[in-house]
């Protein structure tokens, strides 16, 4: 048995190199097969059905690639969403951001999610058609946030905002900022969240994308409370992280 064990350790770490290449990879494939579809349907389908496909084809596409990285890379996805995947009307998805996979497993189980992210991926080549069809909104200050998300409303998506705005460094505490607590008032939609975890450090903050992880690696994705939308966004806003930073203790 001890001798099984330390075949098995010393299996993962040999293999370990050729799980990252392919988790990348296959990441790259999905995303350059699809990337001459995706500029083809965003000129010639209507705005509202284009958002609809291309949400629908993205959560097709990370089902399938959740699946390969289980398969090939050595992770095992605990994903225990309850209501959470079953989201009636719009809501507002927050969650914690330790690392560059958080959403990718958002958008690959939770249906109808647009993401709000980064203006530099909205406008990458490779992501940036797919990110458009789909109504993907561009991360800018609360104010004109809020525009680009009424009409996410309209078509009952689900927000998915990382509310730090960026990944959290290890052990660091959770800074939210007010963009969650103002369009859930202005938009009157209850605030969702969610809370991810990872047995080890991975595709993290001030991190190497090469860094290489110990396989097999566990992350788990779990509902948290729901919050109603209110008036006073300092207020809520603390309360959220409050809430946030006593679940990571």
């Amino acid at each position: 048995m001890v001798v099984l064990q330390s075949l098995i350790k010393t299996f993962w770490l040999i293999y370990a190199p050729v799980a990252l290449f392919l988790g990348f990879a296959a990441l790259a494939v999905l995303c350059a097969v699809w990337l001459p579809f995706a500029l083809f349907f965003y000129t010639v389908l209507p705005k509202r059905t284009g958002h609809y496909f291309g949400r629908l084809v993205i959560r097709l596409g990370l089902s399938f690639y959740l699946l390969f990285l289980t398969w090939f890379c050595g992770c095992r996805f605990k994903l225990n969403l309850e209501s959470g995947s079953n989201v009636k009307g719009t809501s507002i998805l927050i969650a914690n951001h330790p690392s560059l996979l958080d959403a990718v497993i958002f958008l690959a189980k939770v249906p109808n999610t647009i993401c709000v992210m980064k203006a530099s991926l909205l406008d990458n080549p490779l992501f940036g058609a797919a990110a458009k069809l789909a109504g993907f909104i561009r991360n800018a200050d609360p104010f004109s946030l809020l525009a680009y998300a009424k009409e996410a409303v309209g078509e009952d998506a689900n927000l998915l905002l990382f509310p730090e705005g960026t990944r959290t460094p290890d052990d660091s505490p959770i800074c939210i900022n007010q963009s969650p607590a103002l369009l859930a008032s202005r938009l009157n939609i209850p605030i969702r969240t969610f809370f991810l975890r990872y047995d080890q450090p991975f595709l993290g903050k001030r991190r190497r994308l090469n860094a290489l992880p110990s396989l097999p690696m566990t992350i788990s994705l779990t509902c948290g409370d729901i919050f109603m939308p209110s008036n006073d966004y300092s207020a809520l806003t603390k309360e959220l992280e409050s809430y946030f930073n006593q679940q990571q203790l």
